[in-house]
């Protein structure tokens, strides 16, 4: 008996360090598009999202979308890395970019708390990979999901901003996020 229920209690273990926190990238997306100033990236915006006119407050974002209740909000931006890291990124790949996305992120907040360490995922047939943390003691949950396209790599912010957030409404945000990610992969190609 005992040793049943040790072999239980493994498989329990084994099967929570393998499942994956993989969201659904089928987020309905609406009609309209939105391009970088360089036009390098486009996508379709999510369904109940909006691009602010406010650009005095993203002069680093290539994207900024609102939801339209202002509850949160998805940020892309470049990640800038020397040639050197670029050539150590063609060897250790995205896992390796997303631990420099996670070192600046907990250097610049003192209450940097990890919740989901870097995971590689698919969807439709390129890498993806994504973390979770909370920024502070009062913070959200934040995704971040990191992205190449044509040998630039970018990173997806996924900010719960205000409201009583519950794992349904995350994963509400999780998905939209990606789905606009996966929008602006296959727009850009």
């Amino acid at each position: 008996m005992l040793k049943n229920l040790f072999y239980f209690i493994l498989f329990i273990f084994f099967f929570a360090c393998t499942a994956s926190f993989h969201y659904s990238y089928d987020y309905p997306l609406s009609s309209e598009y939105v391009s970088t100033k360089d036009g390098s990236l486009s996508a379709f915006i999510p369904q109940g999202w909006f691009v602010p006119n406010d650009n005095a407050q993203s002069p680093n974002y290539l994207f900024w979308l609102l939801k339209e209740d202002y509850s949160s909000s998805i940020i892309v931006e470049e990640i800038i890395l020397d040639s050197a890291t670029v050539m150590k990124i063609q060897q250790g790949g995205l896992i390796l970019v997303a631990n420099i996305s996670l070192a600046f992120k907990s250097e610049i907040s003192q209450d940097f708390k990890l919740s989901r360490k870097p995971e590689i995922f698919k969807m439709g047939n390129k890498n993806y990979c994504a973390y979770e943390y909370f920024s502070d003691w009062t913070s959200k949950k934040i995704r971040v999901i990191i992205f190449e396209i044509n040998n630039r790599y970018y990173e997806c912010s996924a900010v719960p901003l205000s409201g009583v957030w519950y794992e349904k409404d995350l994963t509400e945000l999780y998905s939209a996020a990606q789905t606009f990610v996966f929008s602006i992969s296959k727009f850009s190609l």
